[in-house]
């Protein structure tokens, strides 16, 4: 496994049940999209997270 997959299990061991259903409704989503929808997806997430104003993003420190 790489480090991303790694880290994104850890990750998935701290969330809620709820969280937990709800990743994995995602991934159940996101798995059954078209290409085009998938980058629609992506493009939506990339929005929502990361840093904002002068905040540090915990992940990757940007």
């Amino acid at each position: 496994m790489s480090a991303k997959t790694d880290k994104l299990k850890l990750e998935f061991t701290k969330l809620t049940d709820a969280e937990r259903r709800d990743f994995i409704a995602f991934i159940a989503d996101y798995e059954r999209s078209s290409t085009i929808q998938k980058v629609s997806l992506n493009e939506a997430l990339k929005r929502s997270l990361g840093p904002t104003d002068s905040a540090k993003c915990a992940c990757c420190g940007r």
